[in-house]
């Protein structure tokens, strides 16, 4: 479990995931998404580096969201190609989940 929150040039703290998703890895996302909401109001959250885009890293978003929401913040996806912004659009979660515009 090599997961962090890193620093980047930017305001608000940046996760990481990595390109495999583990079930295990869930109760980590979420400890340090509610740790880094201690110092900032939002995450963000870079899927860039995932491997496998499918169903369950849409649940692992939403519920990452809903987290962060409960402790007063947000979540913004950074890194999403046209496969994850399909499976947000197809399941509703494309206006709950912001996706940053590539640049």
């Amino acid at each position: 479990m090599d997961m962090d929150i890193g620093a980047e040039a930017g305001p608000e703290p940046v996760l990481i995931l990595r390109p495999a998703l583990d079930p295990t890895d869930v109760p980590v996302l979420y400890a340090l998404v509610v740790a880094a909401l201690a110092d900032a109001t939002a995450v963000v959250c870079d899927v860039s580096a995932v491997e496998r885009v499918d169903a369950r890293l849409v649940e692992v978003l939403a519920r990452l969201q809903l987290t962060a929401r409960h402790h007063g913040g947000a979540i913004r996806v950074r890194g999403a190609g046209p496969g994850l912004l399909r499976l947000l659009a197809f399941t509703g979660l494309a206006e709950v989940i912001p996706v940053e515009a590539p640049g």
